[in-house]
């Protein structure tokens, strides 16, 4: 009977499972960070903190048990030595499963597994690396800038070019003034063009009258 005992079978027969869960664990601890589906990497942060636990324990039966699922003395050696110190002050969630975005193709959701501490190399490690990044970017920008102008040359050209201006528009306007012609001598010229046209009328009709 299967009283209250609901895990997820991942899709898969009880052989095919454990070998994923195997697999997965391994890399684990190798790595100490993957990324997988979101189901798997919970199935699996279980079997990580049962393994976190019997190397707290770090006797030789521990050791087997342990041998039994990675089967590998190198990653057993690693788990009791290096990682199993890190959580002596503490009594479970030695692991962290993070969501992140959807898997492209089947649209599964995908999560990041880890230890919840780290090695303080691997700390400093990212933040050189971090540092280096930082520089690199800087450099890029400069060498992206484009050179800087003289701002002293740029002012001057511009008052040089306010004080060309105001030599040169005086001058025109005068010329411009002295060109139009004045207000009584548009209107003279207007009376003229209007007497001409009267004088021809009268020319004409005289001529009609007297043939």
């Amino acid at each position: 009977m299967r009283h209250r005992r609901k895990r997820s079978k991942l899709g898969k027969p009880q052989d095919q499972r454990k070998a994923l869960i195997r697999s997965l664990l391994t890399a684990l601890v190798n790595e100490e960070k993957i990324q997988t589906t979101y189901h798997r990497a919970k199935e699996v942060s279980r079997w990580a903190d049962k393994l976190v636990t019997l190397s707290k324990r770090g006797d030789i039966h521990s050791r087997r048990l342990a041998y039994r699922w990675l089967q590998n003395r190198e990653l057993v050696k690693k788990l009791f030595d290096d990682i199993a110190p890190r959580f002596k002050e503490i009594n479970g969630g030695y692991t962290r499963v993070v969501k992140t975005n959807n898997r492209k193709g089947d649209n599964a959701l995908m999560a990041v597994i880890e230890f919840t501490k780290v090695k303080e190399e691997i700390i400093e490690e990212k933040k050189k690396q971090r540092l280096l990044r930082r520089e690199k970017r800087k450099r890029q920008l400069e060498e992206e800038k484009p050179p800087e102008v003289e701002e002293v040359k740029v002012e001057e050209i511009k008052e040089e070019k306010k004080k060309a201006r105001k030599k040169v528009e005086p001058a025109v306007k005068k010329e411009e003034i002295e060109k139009e012609p004045k207000e009584e001598e548009k209107e003279e010229q207007k009376k003229e063009k209007s007497k001409g046209f009267l004088s021809g009328l009268k020319d004409f009709m005289k001529r009609k009258k007297n043939p």
